[in-house]
């Protein structure tokens, strides 16, 4: 396993020139179900794995908490409460689906599967960095 990754490094580094990024490399390498389950905390519903969920979802879509905070209409204190509670709103969760697809499922219990893949890459990018 270990020397087909460094293969595909090899080959990844010539086809880009450049110094891979982790989270691409993730993705071009692949990363098994098990991989993913652990970095999602699938059916975990800690504040703690709650949160993490959440700070993944607002750095996958490049956005600060002052951000989201007036996009879903609420005071940066009080969306910085919630997501260092690991206690989303209704109305959070809600914005996060409608505007960027990842639904309540994957914030409060680490559901995956129904997201579209292009958000999975950016999530579990974001989580895979997250815990290195």
């Amino acid at each position: 396993m270990l020397s087909a990754l460094v293969r595909k490094l090899r080959i990844f580094n010539i086809q880009k020139r450049e110094k891979p990024n982790f989270s691409d490399l993730v993705y071009r390498v692949g990363m098994d179900i098990e991989h993913k389950e652990r970095l999602a905390r699938i059916g975990d519903i800690s504040p703690e794995a709650v949160r993490a969920r959440l700070l993944a979802a607002r750095s996958s879509v490049g956005m600060k908490q002052q951000d989201v905070a007036k996009a879903v209409g609420l005071k940066k204190s009080t969306f910085n409460s919630q997501e260092m509670r690991g206690a989303p709103s209704a109305i959070t969760m809600r914005y996060y689906h409608r505007q960027h697809r990842i639904d309540f499922n994957f914030i409060l219990h680490g559901d995956f599967a129904q997201l579209p893949q292009d958000v999975q890459e950016r999530l579990f990018a974001e989580l895979a960095a997250s815990t290195e």
